[in-house]
């Protein structure tokens, strides 16, 4: 839509939006949609450092849909990100998925650490267990590719560093299981543990949010939309 941005500066305009393009799908879908964003966290958010085998990260983003994680940030550094969709099941169309290129690895710990996530860079010899950490303000998970793991430069400025404890013989987890691993044990612990008001989204937040799930499952949803804000306009 043209005037997208400029849309979402009101939230009556948003609300108003949704409440147009509503009408384009199913009560119970709406309804769906609804009660998914009231869960979505960006208390928690994944970093996916030069990830090359698409089906890990993939298989990445539907854990992050399934527990209710919205923000996945994706630093291709050698490697460019590629979806497999028989692996996200379309989980991707639900996420915000931000996306570097031509960045540094230190560049991006500074800018969310400048928004203030805890940076914590998973690796199989750090002394800080999962286990014992609990996750008491917003972090950022740093995860490293499939054949060297995290960056030198990133687990040398990230702010923590984590390991998830094994008792057999092999040395390391699958890349997206052990997300999956962190992650369900962040997220469950938070919806214990913390006042909701403090990692769920506002209600803005959630309005813009469903906004965008109506404009990407609607066909021709820019266009629809484009034709009532012209005429919201005129009146």
């Amino acid at each position: 839509m043209e005037h997208f941005q400029e849309l979402l500066q009101d939230p009556c305009t948003v609300r108003s939006a949704i409440t147009y393009l509503k009408q384009f799908i199913t009560e119970a879908r709406f309804q769906r949609m609804r009660t998914v964003a009231q869960y979505r966290t960006r208390f928690i958010t994944v970093v996916l450092e030069d990830i090359y085998q698409p089906q890990n990260a993939s298989a990445v983003l539907r854990t992050c849909d399934a527990l209710g994680i919205q923000d996945v940030h994706i630093l291709q550094i050698r490697n460019t990100f590629s979806v497999s969709r028989g692996v996200s099941l379309g989980s991707e169309q639900w996420l915000t998925l931000h996306k570097y290129s031509g960045i540094s690895t230190q560049t991006l710990l500074n800018q969310l650490r400048a928004r203030g996530y805890l940076n914590i860079a998973t690796t199989a010899n750090a002394s800080l267990s999962l286990e014992t950490f609990r996750p008491r303000q917003p972090v950022a998970l740093w995860i490293g590719n499939e054949l060297h793991g995290l960056s030198e430069e990133c687990l040398q400025h990230a702010d923590l560093h984590l390991r998830i404890p094994m008792w057999g013989f092999v040395q390391s987890y699958n890349l997206s299981v052990a997300t999956a691993i962190i992650l369900y044990t962040w997220i469950s612990w938070i919806r214990q543990n913390l006042p909701p008001e403090t990692y769920t989204l506002t209600r803005q937040e959630q309005d813009e949010l469903l906004l965008h799930w109506l404009m990407n499952t609607i066909p021709n949803a820019h266009a629809l939309l484009n034709q009532w804000w012209e005429t919201k306009k005129r009146f």
